[in-house]
C-alpha cells in the first residue's frame, strides 16, 4: 500500500429530522438520502490513495457502524452534529499545522454532503444533523463558514487542506427538502433561500475549495448505479480514480491539477443533464497545481511534468481487490443459493499467501443464468477468515491485462451511465474433488478493478462483442 501521513475529516448528513421537528412538518421532509454514501466513497479513496485510518473521522448522521468501513474502529466514527464538526475540525486542523521532518506539513482532506444555507448576519453555513428552525430566518447549530475558517486559519492548516462541498445555499424559495422524486433527485439547500444580491460578500472556506455548484444553483443528489449519491461526489471521485496516484515525499498526489479534475466531473454532470456547475476556490496558482500536493510558504503553482491532462492511470493490477486491510472475502449465489466464497489477500498470514484468491466452491457456476458477487468488509489477520469449508482451488491475484475481441456470450455486467462493463467465462470443472480449467475476465476500463468493496455485482449471460481488455487466470 501507498505510504500517505495525510489526515481527513468526512461529513455526510442524512438524517435532518430535527429541523423537521422545528417546522412542524412530517419527518423526512428534509432527508437526504445519499450524504453517508458519499462518506463511505470518500473513506474509500481515502484508503486509496494511502491515508490511515487512525487518520481518518467520520461523521454521518445516522451515524455509521464503523465496520462498514474497511480498518476502521470505533474511535473513526460519531454523529454529523453541530459539536461533533466543530470538534473534528479542530482535530484536523491541529494536525495539519504540526510541521513534518524537512518542516513541510502533511495535506488534508474535508469532505461535506448535506444541506447547506445561508443566514443573515451569518453568512453561508453548513447544516448539521442537530440544525433546527427558530421563527422565520435563523437557524440553531448551524456551523458558518466563518467559525470554520477560525479553526483552520488563512494559512498553515488551511495551507495544504483540500475541501469538497457537495451542498448549495440557494435555490427556489419554498423548496425546502423538494425534489423530483419521479427523476429520483433532491435538493441539497435545507431552506431554498438565496442570498441574492449578497453573494459577492459571502465569506468563502479556507483551503483549496472544490464546490458542488455555483451560487445561485442547486446541487443535486440522484439514484447513480442503483443507490443515492450525491452527484458532485459521485462524479469527482470518479474522476480521482482515473489518473495515477504518485508517492511525494511523505504523501501523494494525483496526477491532475484541480483545474482539470473540476473541469472533469462538470463534464459527467453536464452528460447527465444536471444544471449544476463546479466551481473552484481559493489561491491564485491553484488550478494548474496537483491535487493533494504538498505546498509549504505559498508554494501554490503548478509544477512542470506533475500532472497530465488526460487520466494516465495504470493498467488493473487484479480482478478482484482485496480491499485495504490485510484480505476480503467475497459471496458467490446464483439462483438464491451460495454456491462458493473466494477470499482475497493483501498480505501474507494466517497460514494464506500474499496477493492470492483463494476459491471455495459447492458447486460450478452455470452461464445460463444470473451470478452475483458480493464482496465483504476488509480484515486484518487478527481476524481469521472462518467457515470456507474445503478449498476448490486458489489463483494469483496480480496478473497482466490486455486487449482483444471478444465475441459470443459472456456473463456481463454493465451499466450505461458509468460506462462500466465487467464480463466473466467461466471455465472450471470438477472432476473427482480437482479443479481444472480457466477463468477469463473481460473489462471496458484499464484501471481499477471488477470487483471491490461495497460493490456487489450481478452478471447475466448475454451476446457480447468489441474491443475490451481481458485476462484469463488458471488454478497455481
Amino acid at each position: 500500500m501507498l505510504s500517505n501521513d495525510g489526515f481527513a475529516l468526512l461529513i455526510g448528513v442524512d438524517d435532518y429530522s430535527s429541523f423537521d421537528a422545528s417546522r412542524r412538518q412530517p419527518l423526512g421532509t428534509t432527508d437526504l438520502p445519499g450524504s453517508r454514501n458519499d462518506a463511505r466513497a470518500f473513506w474509500r479513496l481515502c484508503r486509496r490513495v494511502g491515508i490511515e485510518a487512525a487518520n481518518i473521522r467520520v461523521l454521518t448522521s445516522p451515524p455509521l457502524d464503523f465496520r462498514e468501513l474497511p480498518g476502521a474502529g470505533p474511535e473513526n466514527v460519531a454523529p454529523a452534529t453541530e459539536a461533533e464538526i466543530l470538534a473534528k475540525t479542530a482535530w484536523l486542523a491541529e494536525h495539519l499545522a504540526a510541521p513534518r521532518d524537512g518542516g513541510d506539513r502533511p495535506t488534508g482532506l474535508f469532505t461535506y454532503s448535506g444541506h447547506g444555507d445561508w443566514l443573515p448576519g451569518k453568512g453561508l453555513v453548513l447544516c448539521p444533523a442537530d440544525v433546527a428552525a427558530t421563527g422565520d430566518a435563523d437557524l440553531v447549530h448551524a456551523v458558518p463558514f466563518h467559525a470554520l475558517n477560525a479553526l483552520l486559519g488563512r494559512g498553515v492548516a488551511a495551507e495544504n487542506l483540500t475541501v469538497v462541498l457537495d451542498t448549495c445555499h440557494s435555490g427556489a424559495v419554498g423548496a425546502a427538502g423538494a425534489g423530483d422524486r419521479l427523476t429520483h433527485r433532491r435538493l441539497g439547500s435545507l431552506t431554498g433561500r438565496a442570498p441574492a444580491g449578497h453573494v459577492p460578500a459571502l465569506e468563502q472556506l479556507a483551503g483549496r475549495v472544490l464546490v458542488g455548484a455555483r451560487p445561485d444553483q442547486v446541487a443535486y443528489q440522484a439514484v447513480v448505479d442503483g443507490q443515492f449519491r450525491g452527484v458532485f461526489s459521485w462524479a469527482l471521485t470518479v474522476a480521482m480514480e482515473q489518473w495515477r496516484v504518485t508517492p511525494e515525499g511523505s504523501g501523494v498526489r494525483l496526477d491532475v491539477s484541480y483545474g482539470k479534475l473540476v473541469e472533469t466531473a462538470g463534464r459527467v454532470l453536464a452528460a447527465l443533464w444536471l444544471e449544476q456547475t463546479p466551481e473552484l476556490h481559493g489561491p491564485a496558482g491553484i488550478a494548474d497545481l496537483a491535487v493533494f500536493h504538498a505546498c509549504h510558504e505559498g508554494c501554490l503553482a503548478g509544477h512542470p511534468g506533475d500532472t497530465t491532462a488526460v487520466p494516465n492511470g495504470v493498467f488493473k493490477a487484479a480482478e478482484l481487490d482485496g480491499g485495504t486491510d490485510n484480505y476480503l472475502i467475497y459471496t458467490i449465489t446464483q439462483g438464491g443459493t451460495q454456491i462458493g466464497q473466494i477470499l482475497v489477500t493483501n498480505t501474507e498470514g494466517g497460514g494464506y499467501g500474499a496477493a492470492t484468491e483463494y476459491w471455495y466452491m459447492t458447486a460450478g457456476i452455470s452461464s445460463r443464468s444470473a451470478v452475483t458477487i458480493t464482496p465483504g468488509t476488509s480484515q486484518s489477520w487478527t481476524t481469521p477468515p472462518s467457515g470456507l469449508g474445503t478449498l476448490s482451488f486458489k489463483m494469483a491475484n496480480s496478473t497482466s491485462w490486455t486487449r482483444a475481441t471478444r465475441s459470443g456470450n459472456i456473463m456481463t455486467y454493465s451499466n450505461l451511465t458509468t460506462g462500466e462493463y465487467e464480463g466473466m467465462v467461466w471455465g472450471m470443472t470438477e472432476t473427482a474433488g480437482v479443479w481444472s480449467g480457466t477463468i477469463t475476465w473481460w473489462s471496458l476500463a484499464s484501471t481499477g478493478t471488477l470487483f471491490q468493496p461495497g460493490v456487489a455485482r450481478s452478471l447475466s449471460p448475454v451476446a457480447s462483442s468489441g474491443t475490451a481488455y481481458y485476462i484469463t487466470n488458471s488454478p497455481i
